[in-house]
């Protein structure tokens, strides 16, 4: 029965870190960034399409897109663009979320969301500094 009680526990707390997350990402404008991104790097909605090789009408309807966004396309639009997305997002995060998200609840070693956020910025800083 205690260990019942210890799991709703942690159900519990993290439905309430995932409400906050929730709650952080709708300040959050991926697609403004995309735009400001492609801005600072002189590249048309085109250029990028060419890049990632997809549609111009992709890029357009991604950066309509406020929070919700293809994982995989994000980190082509990152490589890219030389420009970290996932800063953005890895921010959102507090040092308490941190923690309630890297606590490891699985005892076989699955990735936490904290590690996946971290590869995934370690891929983008290594691309950055093959094409230096």
């Amino acid at each position: 029965m205690k260990k019942d009680n210890k799991k709703n526990l942690l159900i519990k707390e993290r439905q309430e870190a995932v409400k906050e997350i929730l709650r952080r990402l709708e300040t959050l404008d991926i697609g403004n960034e995309i735009r400001l991104a492609l801005k600072i790097k002189d590249f048309s909605g085109q250029d990028l399409a060419d890049i990632i090789n997809c549609e111009r009408s992709n890029i357009a309807k991604i950066c309509k897109r406020k929070n919700n966004m293809n994982l995989v396309q994000l980190i082509l639009m990152s490589v890219a663009l030389e420009h970290d997305f996932f800063d953005k997002i890895h921010d959102l995060l507090t040092t308490d979320q941190k923690n309630i998200l890297s606590h490891q609840y699985h005892a076989n070693n699955t990735s936490t969301t904290e590690q996946v956020f971290d590869e995934t910025h370690q891929t983008i800083t290594i691309f950055r500094k093959q094409k230096e």
